[in-house]
């Protein structure tokens, strides 16, 4: 195991561990809320600066908008959120929900469209959490989690430079649902089991003023996208989870055992407006790119995995981890012609 992780994780790097919000027998609540505007910036450039960064821009775009800046202006941004929780019915039921909201519209420094005006940065992201939990007796609790969340950029860019009809508009939409039900049999023994589902599905569409037949180009030496992008793309994706543990307690011993299973499936649809995307170096026709459009593909994975782990303490300033554990991975494509 790398990274020092315990035996009961699936692999090595990053470990985080996320703590919902469960409601109590007082009703809590609060709200916030972060922005500024154009109005709250400022640029410093110099008429040196101002020329490097516009040195590389296109002739006409400079006669449409001779006064054009170079900066990457922020128009707007704000983040708002509140939350509330309390009980459904004392000392049994308690409900927790959150709700949070962010915006961004910003503009692409070097990035222009054709008639002078930059390619805009738009981003709104809208994230809800709510989570009911049931005080099933004095020693087991079930609770039930639901996040919603969607996230918008307007416009992804497909190079380093793009006008507005060469970039994606990126849509995703992730929610979990999680069962979750813990017992402790004991001041020593406890007992939990959780499961859950991942959906997502992740977007990468035209622009509305794209129409089905338009060429995408691109320029390999300025790295410049116009017109449309080569390819868009739609990525379902699914994963559902299973945890279950027994953990034991005593005065020189932590020992867990339980059993993971990981079961994930993604499907890859591909599309293209024409099948084709013409290259250019430096405004000079070069080659041209073409896909064999529309395509799909499934990808699946399942891992399961058994451990047991101990945290063993032999002397006051000695901490041993120990920890086994067995693991299989099987990932498969179903057979497929294209």
């Amino acid at each position: 195991l790398a990274g020092n992780n315990p035996a009961e994780s699936p692999r090595g790097g990053l470990i985080f561990n996320m703590v919902t919000k469960t409601g109590t027998n007082q009703v809590h609540g609060g709200a916030m809320f972060s922005g500024a505007n154009r109005g709250m910036g400022f640029d410093n450039f110099s008429d040196d600066v101002r020329a490097q960064l516009l040195a590389g821009l296109s002739p006409a775009v400079l006669a449409i908008r001779p006064d054009i800046k170079p900066g990457a202006d922020i128009n707007y941004i704000w983040d708002a959120g509140g939350w509330l929780a309390g009980p459904i019915k004392q000392d049994k039921l308690w409900f927790s929900t959150t709700y949070h909201y962010q915006k961004l519209l910003q503009y692409f420094v070097g990035s222009y469209n054709p008639d002078g005006t930059q390619t805009p940065d738009d981003h709104y992201l809208y994230t809800t959490n709510n989570k009911v939990a049931w005080q099933i007796n004095r020693t087991s609790q079930f609770s039930y989690y639901w996040t919603l969340q969607r996230k918008v950029n307007g416009h992804r860019l497909g190079g380093s430079f793009a006008d507005s009809k060469a970039s994606n508009n990126n849509n995703k939409y992730p929610t979990v649902h999680q069962l979750k039900w813990n017992s402790s049999r004991s001041s020593r023994l406890l007992l939990d089991a959780s499961t859950s589902i991942f959906q997502v599905d992740d977007r990468f569409t035209k622009q509305p003023d794209v129409q089905e037949g338009d060429i995408a180009r691109f320029d390999q030496v300025t790295n410049t996208a116009t017109i449309a992008l080569g390819t868009y793309s739609n990525n379902p994706m699914f994963r559902g989870v299973f945890l279950g543990s027994v953990s034991y307690f005593t005065t020189t011993h932590d020992i867990k055992a339980g059993y993971s299973m990981n079961y994930a499936k993604r499907t890859g649809n591909v599309n293209s407006t024409s099948g084709m995307r013409a290259v250019y170096r430096s405004g000079v026709p070069d080659l041209v790119n073409t896909y064999n459009t529309p395509v799909s593909s499934v990808t699946q994975d399942r891992e399961q995995g058994l451990y047991i782990q101990d945290r063993w303490r032999p002397s006051r300033k000695l901490t041993l981890n120990l920890g086994l554990r067995y693991e299989s991975n099987y990932g498969w494509m179903p057979e497929t012609c294209q």
